[in-house]
């Protein structure tokens, strides 16, 4: 289950801890800050308000919860500095597409580098035919060409 926090609407740093930590012992398998469409949405104060917390729960339960920022991403610098709270917070066993996602829009052409998507998008295809990669294949081949991040 994910659970949106809305950061922006919670204010402080001890409200974003204690909403991290409610969703993570009702069950949230991963937590994102916000929606994107309240502000502010995701801070780099609120991610690592929210890393820590992640960290402290997984100590203490050894349960790994994922982990997305998600609005106000709108370039490459933006996403390294997510990027780089997750890797010093919780380390590079998190930098993977199943504890750790970003969300910003791919249509962007510096927003798609930052969500880690080859330069090329397939595009929508019609409703009676299947997405030609899935969300995990697709994610597992732009990490892979992409590791030197």
């Amino acid at each position: 289950m994910k659970v949106i926090l809305e950061t922006g609407a919670l204010k402080t740093a001890s409200n974003i801890k204690k909403a991290s930590i409610l969703s993570m012992y009702s069950g949230a398998d991963f937590i994102k800050t916000s929606t994107g469409k309240q502000q502010p949405a995701a801070t780099p104060e609120a991610a690592l308000v929210m890393c820590q917390a992640i960290k402290e729960y997984h100590e203490l339960t050894g349960i790994k919860v994922g982990f997305k920022p998600a609005g106000g991403i709108n370039c490459v610098n933006d996403a390294l500095i997510y990027y780089t709270i997750v890797k010093e917070v919780l380390g590079e066993e998190w930098l993977n597409n199943e504890l750790f996602r970003l969300g910003t829009l791919p249509h962007n052409p510096d927003t798609r580098l930052a969500l880690l998507l080859p330069p090329y998008r397939a595009k929508k295809p019609a409703k009676k035919e299947p997405f030609p990669y899935s969300h995990t294949s697709l994610a597992k081949h732009t990490l892979y060409h992409h590791s030197a991040w």
